[in-house]
């Protein structure tokens, strides 16, 4: 049985035949919607979602392979199955529109057994992408839930309870102590500030601006120096009281690199954070930059806690923390999935591998000029 939130377009001028395809579906409960030309089909999958589209080949104003190569290209992002229906029994027209990404060619007179064999199966695998999309939309919900409750509540508990203390009590403690409850409550108020940020930054990775960003502001910039300009400023905001020593080791034989400053200074400074966050006391950072033909590499690699190797995909998923269980951490787990938005962006990719020794080694590339 098709799913009951399935839809299917029928583009097909002969209405016998169309008037065919709709008794031979009605058996099944999807919401069937025709249109005589590839003009009119056109028009309705701009304003529609279909789980199915069955096309004919030859009809007036926009015929098949018009209206297939609109559907297929990569521009509109259309993940929709095309079952074409044709009367051409000629290799070469068939091979055309297989080539432009059509899932199934169907020669008239059609077995209704076949056809439907074939609806099927697209529909069920359409409906198969639906349930894992719908999984992953409700993992993704339960932990931004979770990252609502936990990560927002806590700062501002501590900010409530702190105040509370400096107004009922204030006159009576002495200036360290007051001074100490006011850099609590600063410390709680930055983190907050951190976990707005990010969401703000995750709304428009959703509509794209990162993109748009990217392609309007990029500058050409030494990697050698962008990156030891972004490691300075970064030790100099550091709060930490841990024993920090970040070392590069240029490689790059002068490699230059087409970025946007601040995205690509913001990657740097999380992946360095990260490291901080799950060292120990004394914290070793090297960063190795390199040239691989057309690429320039950025290698951060710690001598932290470290991770399962097999856990190394999930840290690039929203809302995900390795080893979350076995220690207290701070953030929306959201980090590195901004981090790997921002790098794709820019052409590029990253890799998290655990490092040999211990610890944990972050690899990024990116074009370079």
């Amino acid at each position: 049985m098709l799913n009951n939130k399935s839809s299917i377009l029928i583009v097909e001028d002969n209405i016998i035949v169309q008037d065919s395809l709709k008794k031979l579906l009605s058996e099944f409960d999807a919401s069937i919607t025709c249109a005589n030309n590839g003009a009119v089909g056109l028009d309705l999958v701009k304003k529609n979602r279909f789980d199915l589209i069955i096309c004919d080949l030859l009809m007036p104003k926009v015929d098949g392979f018009e209206f297939c190569k609109h559907i297929k290209d990569p521009e509109y992002n259309l993940q929709v199955p095309i079952v074409v229906l044709t009367s051409l029994d000629d290799k070469d027209e068939i091979n055309r529109v297989r080539e432009m990404g059509v899932d199934d060619v169907v020669l008239k007179p059609y077995d209704p057994n076949v056809l439907m064999s074939i609806v099927k199966g697209k529909i069920s695998r359409v409906s198969d992408i639906k349930n894992s999309i719908e999984k992953e939309l409700e993992k993704n919900k339960k932990r931004l839930l979770h990252t609502l409750s936990h990560e927002f509540r806590t700062p501002l508990l501590s900010i409530q309870s702190t105040s509370e203390l400096l107004l009922e009590r204030g006159d009576r403690l002495d200036s360290a102590k007051v001074n100490k409850l006011l850099c609590s409550i600063e410390k709680g108020s930055k983190r907050l500030e951190r976990l707005i940020n990010d969401f703000m930054i995750l709304q428009q990775l959703e509509v794209g601006i990162h993109n748009r960003e990217v392609e309007k502001k990029s500058q050409l910039f030494n990697l050698k120096t962008v990156v030891e300009d972004t490691v300075n400023n970064f030790k100099k905001s550091l709060e930490s009281t841990q024993n920090i020593e970040i070392k590069i080791i240029d490689c790059s034989c002068g490699v230059n690199v087409k970025i946007h400053e601040i995205y690509f200074k913001n990657i740097i400074e999380r992946i360095l954070d990260n490291a901080i966050k799950f060292s120990n006391e004394e914290v070793n950072i090297d960063i190795y930059l390199l040239k691989e033909l057309n690429n320039a590499v950025i290698e951060i690699s710690d001598r932290g806690l470290g991770f399962d190797n097999e856990k190394a995909a999930d840290a690039l998923k929203l809302f995900t923390q390795i080893n979350r269980e076995t220690g207290e951490q701070q953030g929306s787990g959201s980090g590195l999935f901004i981090c790997s938005e921002y790098i794709k962006a820019h052409g590029g990719k990253i890799e998290i591998q655990s490092r040999e020794g211990g610890g944990t080694t972050v690899r990024i590339t990116i074009p370079c000029e």
